[in-house]
């Protein structure tokens, strides 16, 4: 037997149809928390909850130590998909790319745009040292990101 010749997936107007209390419950919980801390501090535990994830589950099956760049963004897609997104990855001439093209947190980032400070920080937690991480959310139609992963310069 052999893989699929074809991958199918949801378009947003799909995705809605499935029910997800998570979404309400998650939006919910964050909007009392704006209410309750600073901005600032709310970026940050979101940040740290990407950290936390990316280090749990880079320990959980491998250490990335002496793993190439290319090995380091493929477990990071394995990432976004347990998170419950899609991505996919590109080599490019400067670096290589990753493209979140189904968004995890889609319900929730149009009412709070912090949310992708999961994601990124989960990329470059899981990327590691020695690696330039930058991307950008796309929150217009349907949200999506991409980050542009490139090996740091001595002194740049």
């Amino acid at each position: 037997r052999r893989k699929p010749h074809y991958a199918y997936e949801l378009t947003p107007e799909a995705e809605r149809l499935f029910p997800k209390a998570y979404d309400e419950l998650l939006n919910e919980l964050l909007s009392k928390l704006k209410g309750r801390i600073s901005a600032e501090a709310l970026g940050e535990a979101l940040s740290e909850v990407g950290r936390s994830l990316a280090a749990r589950w880079t320990r959980e099956d491998s250490p990335s130590e002496g793993a190439s760049i290319e090995e380091r963004a493929r477990r990071v897609l394995e990432m976004i998909e347990l998170l419950g997104g899609v991505a996919e990855l590109r080599a490019e001439a400067d670096g290589w790319v990753i493209d979140s093209r189904i968004c995890p947190f889609a319900a929730v980032v149009s009412q709070h745009p912090e949310v992708c400070r999961v994601v990124a920080s989960l990329v470059a937690e899981a990327i590691g040292e020695g690696y330039r991480v930058y991307g950008s959310c796309d929150r217009v139609e349907w949200p999506h990101c991409w980050f542009k992963l490139a090996e740091s310069r001595a002194g740049g």
